[in-house]
């Protein structure tokens, strides 16, 4: 079922304006907070449905190498024989929705670290003056 379920998320991130501007902020992350973010994840969803969440990783890995080998060419056609029932949208709905907090709370202190890493630069050259 996973490859059929990335492939699907491969498919709705060009259909969805929300699972885009996810996906750009997930593309913003450095490798750590990737992996940070896939440990959070895991530890918040029931074990038994990590295996959506691997496929969303998947997906995004999936759709980021369709850009980059073939530019913003996106899907006519769903590229899988799957849908998703309606359990598994509602749940990977949540996992959008967990992910989307998580991403967003990391880029905001990313900003905020920047910031006072950029104020006491400023202190310090005030200081020596």
């Amino acid at each position: 079922m996973e490859p059929q379920v990335f492939k699907q998320v491969a498919y709705v991130i060009n259909k969805s304006t929300k699972l885009q501007k996810l996906f750009l902020k997930w593309l913003a992350l450095n490798q750590v907070e990737k992996i940070f973010l896939n440990d959070l994840v895991s530890n918040v969803i029931p074990h038994s449905k990590n295996c959506y969440f691997l496929s969303v990783m998947k997906g995004f890995q999936y759709w980021n190498e369709v850009q980059d080998k073939e530019g913003a060419c996106g899907f006519h056609d769903n590229p899988a024989d799957y849908e998703f029932c309606s359990d598994e949208e509602k749940f990977m709905f949540s996992i959008v929705v967990i992910m989307n907090v998580i991403i967003r709370d990391m880029l905001r202190k990313n900003m905020m670290l920047r910031e006072l890493e950029r104020f006491k630069g400023f202190g310090m050259k005030n200081d020596t003056q």
